[in-house]
C-alpha cells in the first residue's frame, strides 16, 4: 500500500478513537461519567449550612455554658453577701463584747482604785532616820543611860483621841513603851535613811499617831532597837517625829509626829472578815508624794497573816491594804513571815490594834459601805 492510501485511511482503521465533545449543558448538568458544574455550588451550601448548624449548636452550648456560669456566679454572688452580713453581725457582736469588756475592766480599775489621792486620804511618806555607825574609838565604852520613864499622852478636850483610838503599853517583852520625848532628836548629817510608808490612825490636835511596820523602823544599831527619828511627809509640809511604840513580833509599830491634823482612813469592821479570794489594794505615796494603788487578791487570811499576791517593794513598807471599798484590812511588812520564813505579808488590822492602840472601835463601827461590802467580791 502506498503513502497516500495510508493518509486517507479512517482512524478507526488505524485502533484510535477520538473522544466526543461535551456540550455546555454536559458539563453543568453532568453525565453518567463526569459531575456537571451545579454541584459546586450544593456543596459550597452544604458546607456553609454544615458550618451554621455547627456555629448554632456551638452557640447553644456555649450559651448553656455561659448561663451556668451566672447562675454560679449569682449564687457564689449571694453567698458573698450572705457572708458580708455575718461577718457585719459578728463585728457588731465582737465591738459589743469588746465594749463590754473595757467596761468592766474599766469599772474593775475604778474598784481598784477606791481612794482618790492617797496623800490626801491620811496616807504618808516617811523617810526613817537610821542611828549612825559609831566611830571606833579606843576608849572603854560608856555604860548605857537608863530609859527615863513613859510621859502621859496629851487628849483632846473630851479626854480621849481624835479616832476613838488611844495608846496603848503591853506587859509582854516584845512591845515596847511609848517613848518619852515628844520631839526627835536633832539629825545627824550622813547618818543612813530608810523609806516607808505609814497611814494615820489618831488624831491628838495636831499630833497624829501614824501605823506602819516594825521592819520600816527597826534600827539594831539605836538604843532601843529602833529608829531615833522619823521625817514625815505629807501635803502640808514636812515634820520629824519618832517611833511611839512597837511590837517586833507582830511585826508592827507607831510613830507619833506632829504635822497638824490628817484625816483618818476608815477600818474594815471586824463584823465582815476578809476572805480568800477577796480584792486587795496597796495605797501608799512615793517620797514625792504621788499617789500608788495597786490592786491584788487574798490569797490565804490567818489571825496573824493576810497572804496577798501584793508586790513586796520594801519602798512600800508600812503602806495600808485596803478592800474594795477603800477601808483598812491590814498594812504592808517586809518582815511579816507567813511560811515560817521572812517573806512579807499583809498584817490585819486586829492585830495593830491589840498591840499598839486601845478600844479600836473603828474595827466595831459600821460605816455606809458595808451593805455594799456584803455583795461578793470580784
Amino acid at each position: 500500500m502506498d503513502e497516500q492510501d495510508q493518509v486517507g485511511q479512517p482512524a478507526e482503521d488505524a485502533g484510535l478513537v477520538e473522544a466526543p465533545r461535551r456540550g455546555l449543558w454536559q458539563r453543568l448538568a453532568g453525565d453518567g461519567q463526569h459531575l456537571g458544574f451545579w454541584t459546586l455550588p450544593v456543596f459550597v451550601a452544604t458546607a456553609l449550612g454544615g458550618a451554621v448548624i455547627a456555629g448554632s449548636i456551638a452557640n447553644v452550648y456555649y450559651g448553656q455554658q455561659v448561663a451556668a456560669l451566672e447562675d454560679e456566679t449569682r449564687a457564689a454572688r449571694t453567698a458573698a453577701e450572705v457572708a458580708a452580713t455575718d461577718i457585719e453581725a459578728a463585728r457588731q457582736e465582737a465591738l459589743a463584747a469588746i465594749g463590754e469588756q473595757v467596761d468592766a475592766v474599766r469599772d474593775a480599775l475604778e474598784a481598784a482604785r477606791p481612794l482618790a489621792d492617797p496623800a490626801s486620804e491620811g496616807v504618808v511618806a516617811m523617810v526613817v532616820e537610821l542611828a549612825p555607825e559609831p566611830a571606833p574609838s579606843p576608849s572603854p565604852a560608856v555604860a548605857p543611860q537608863e530609859p527615863a520613864p513613859a510621859p502621859t499622852e496629851s487628849t483632846g478636850g473630851d479626854g480621849q483621841l481624835d479616832g476613838a483610838l488611844a495608846a496603848a503599853t503591853t506587859q509582854e517583852p516584845t512591845t515596847a513603851p511609848p517613848t518619852s520625848s515628844d520631839s526627835a532628836p536633832p539629825a545627824v548629817p550622813g547618818a543612813p535613811t530608810r523609806p516607808a510608808v505609814g497611814f494615820v490612825v489618831a488624831v491628838d490636835g495636831d499630833t497624829v499617831f501614824l501605823a506602819t511596820s516594825y521592819g520600816a523602823v527597826a534600827d539594831p544599831r539605836s538604843r532601843d532597837g529602833v529608829a531615833p527619828a522619823v521625817t514625815v511627809a505629807t501635803p502640808g509640809g514636812t515634820a520629824r517625829g519618832v517611833v511611839h511604840a512597837w511590837d517586833e513580833a507582830r511585826h508592827v509599830a507607831v510613830v507619833r509626829v506632829r504635822v497638824g491634823a490628817l484625816p483618818i482612813l476608815p477600818w474594815r469592821p471586824a463584823a465582815l472578815p476578809v476572805e480568800p479570794g477577796a480584792v486587795s489594794v496597796l495605797a501608799a505615796v512615793t517620797p514625792d508624794l504621788v499617789g500608788v494603788q495597786l490592786p491584788g487578791r487574798v490569797g490565804a487570811v490567818t489571825a496573824t497573816i493576810l497572804v496577798t499576791d501584793l508586790p513586796l517593794d520594801p519602798l512600800f513598807d508600812g503602806a495600808p491594804v485596803l478592800d474594795a471599798q477603800g477601808r483598812v484590812v491590814g498594812l504592808q511588812a517586809s518582815t511579816a513571815n507567813p511560811f515560817g520564813r521572812r517573806g512579807g505579808g499583809v498584817i490585819p488590822a486586829a492585830q495593830l490594834c491589840v498591840e499598839l492602840v486601845s478600844g479600836c472601835d473603828l474595827l466595831e463601827q459600821p460605816d455606809e459601805t458595808d451593805e455594799v461590802s456584803q455583795q461578793p467580791e470580784t
